[in-house]
């Protein structure tokens, strides 16, 4: 049996949606109104209405309608389960003004109830809107958390810290909590506990629902010690994972031609520069050290940044070296598939020397340019104790260079010249990144919010989201992918002095002529 369904739009009514439906009819209400962001007509008259639904055994419906119409019809929906209602709200000139999806639903021979689906604007950092209708926050406020995706619309948040001892400066309260966000709901579910309590992490999401979350702190004797194993989620329980190295301040790094996860530097429970790489098997759950030989002495870094580009290439970007200096060297581990392993492939210096800073790849996998934004161009350590010490004099710069060979070296600056380090960097497709967050000495938070864009090997910075729906300042936040070039910003310690349960979706504007 099919179900014919029907959908009003009302773009303006009092409760943000409106039903419809009779006795052979399910309804979708689609929040137009935005009461938790404090944002109205989501559906301008002019505007155009794209609706999409599919699902398994079904081939897609689409119907489109102005948005002064005030409602558009559905065909008849198979009936069937995981379907899914997207919808897209365009401007005149075609550009994506806002965007939206409904959780999996059935449509059954009688019927199904209401489905419902939040609209979201583009360009804007809105806070998640809950099945509610009000704002939507994390289960556990945190900072100097992991997170990963678990699928297009699923992220796994794992541990944290909540607070600062009373010397301002050292984190206390190291979290074993885990939460799951789905974007569909924009619901945090808690999740099954870490293994053991640890901040600052790295979590690396396997694309097939399972998620490794490598290194860390957790506290013992008073101290905040790194640790050396890892745990390995596989979308119901955690398993431990046995690793070489404790490390802080390492990178963890997929590679999606083998699946692997190269995990590069950090620091040690002694403070020193960890040059061991250390590269997990998903087929094995093991981890493996890599055989680099004398040459693998320039990967002893930390406070670095790594970005994957091509599928099989890793570049290891700054940071500091095992002298503890700031060093602007970009080292390539490249996948070599006669050897079956990874080697060493080239090396090139930045103009500026940075730890701490953002990265990402942006171009066509013909010519992939290296985006690194921010940092910390100095760092004083402690005697005897180079993983210990304190990064100063933060850049505005953004350094862009051909990823493969380091050449056509070339920079802009942030938006607004601020200057800001430890910022999240996220590529949202082959032409766009945002940069994100990051903190300031002396100054602390600040709610850096800027939209990378490459065009024709031109690099060019602008203020991502408007003034009402700027970045908030957050400090050891994190920022993950989602599907429909969006972006989870999560946590994070505020300019108040606080931990944040704070979470914010920001979807890029699809332009004329681009894919959503």
């Amino acid at each position: 049996m099919r179900i014919d369904s029907k959908l009003c739009v009302l773009a303006l009514a009092a409760a943000g949606w409106m039903a419809c439906g009779g006795p052979e009819t399910f309804s979708i209400e689609l929040a137009t109104v935005d009461n938790c962001n404090n944002l109205v007509d989501l559906v301008p008259p002019g505007h155009r209405v794209k609706l999409t639904v599919s699902g398994p055994g079904m081939a897609p419906i689409v119907v489109e309608a102005d948005g002064a119409s005030g409602g558009l019809e559905i065909p008849d929906i198979p009936a069937g389960k995981d379907r899914v209602v997207a919808v897209e709200v365009r401007e005149p000139n075609g550009d994506l003004y806002a965007r939206g999806e409904s959780a999996a639903f059935e449509v059954k021979e009688d019927g199904t109830e209401a489905v419902r689906v939040v609209l979201y604007r583009t360009n804007y950092f809105s806070r998640v809107v809950g099945p509610d209708g009000k704002c939507s926050a994390m289960r556990q406020a945190r900072a100097g958390h992991a997170a990963a995706p678990l699928s297009d619309h699923r992220v796994l948040i794992a541990g944290g810290y909540t607070g600062l001892r009373d010397d301002g400066q050292t984190p206390d309260g190291i979290l074993d909590s885990v939460e799951i966000f789905d974007a569909r709901a924009g619901t945090f579910q808690l999740g099954p506990r870490l293994p053991e309590p640890r901040a600052f992490a790295r979590a690396v999401g396997l694309g097939d629902g399972r998620v490794l979350v490598v290194g860390g702190v957790r506290e013992e004797g008073g101290s905040l010690l790194p640790q050396k194993n890892a745990f390995l989620y596989d979308g119901k329980t955690w398993k431990t994972i046995s690793a070489s190295v404790a490390r802080r301040g390492h990178t963890a790094t997929l590679v999606p031609t083998t699946g692997h996860v190269v995990v590069v530097g950090g620091v040690d429970e002694n403070d020193e520069i960890v040059s061991t790489v250390e590269i997990f098997d998903p087929e094995t759950e093991t981890f493996s050290e890599l055989e680099l030989g004398e040459s693998g002495a320039s990967l002893a870094r930390a406070f670095h940044g790594a970005v994957e580009f091509r599928g099989s290439t890793v570049a290891v970007v700054g940071g500091i070296d095992g002298e503890g200096r700031v060093t602007g060297l970009v080292s390539q581990l490249q996948w070599d598939n006669l050897q079956k392993t990874y080697v060493l492939s080239r090396s090139f210096q930045l103009a500026t020397p940075v730890m701490h800073p953002a990265t990402m790849v942006l171009g066509s996998a013909a010519g992939p340019r290296l985006i690194v934004a921010g940092g910390a161009r100095s760092y004083s350590a402690e005697p005897g104790k180079p993983g210990a010490g304190s990064p100063s004099d933060e850049t505005p710069l953004v350094q862009h260079m051909d990823a493969m060979s380091g050449t056509g070296q070339g920079s802009s600056e942030l938006h607004a010249g601020t200057a800001v380090m430890e910022a999240c960097g996220v590529a949202l497709d082959s032409s766009r990144g945002l940069v994100l967050g990051g903190w300031r000495r002396n100054v602390g938070p600040l709610g850096i919010g800027d939209l990378v864009r490459l065009a024709a090997g031109t690099v060019s910075i602008s203020q991502a989201g408007e003034s009402a729906g700027r970045m908030m300042a957050l400090k050891h936040l994190t920022c993950t992918p989602l599907g429909q070039n969006g972006v989870l910003v999560t946590g994070g310690f505020d300019e108040n002095h606080n931990v944040s349960n704070v979470a914010l979706l920001y979807f890029v504007k699809a332009e004329t002529g681009r894919a959503n």
